[in-house]
């Protein structure tokens, strides 16, 4: 999801179960249902939250890391859904992370935590590539 910021990004797919790489010229109709009821509830819970924050003081600390997130920055802690390790795709001075059991189907990408692995680019890798 482009514009938006990857801690949100990273939580609106969560929340779709929408994998990072999906090309959005790919999505099925139901799955642009559920990326549309996921961006509204997950942008909404966070602007609320975010406000009650701001009505106690300024913050002295602006981060895009937050405990309460589900999986952005979150690599290698359990995810709140099914409890699998969140996983990342690093890219330049970027990451992505996910869930790779609620999002991919149980491939990751190079992590070792998987039981089939993509490239970024979403085609299966050959049978003799180590993560």
């Amino acid at each position: 999801m482009s514009g938006i910021g990857n801690a949100y990004s990273d939580e609106i797919l969560h929340a779709a179960r929408l994998s990072p790489i999906q090309l959005t010229h790919k999505l099925k109709p139901e799955e642009w249902d559920r990326l549309y009821t996921a961006a509204r509830s997950t942008l909404t819970l966070w602007m609320d939250r975010l406000e009650l924050e701001a009505r106690k003081g300024f913050p002295e600390r602006v981060t895009a890391f937050r405990p309460e997130m589900a999986v952005h920055g979150r690599f290698n802690l359990p995810c709140p859904r099914c409890g699998e390790k969140v996983q990342r795709i690093r890219y330049a001075d970027n990451e992505t992370n996910y869930c790779a059991r609620c999002q991919t189907e149980a491939k990751c990408w190079r992590t070792g935590a998987c039981r089939g692995c993509w490239d970024l680019t979403g085609r299966a890798r050959s049978k003799s590539w180590k993560c």
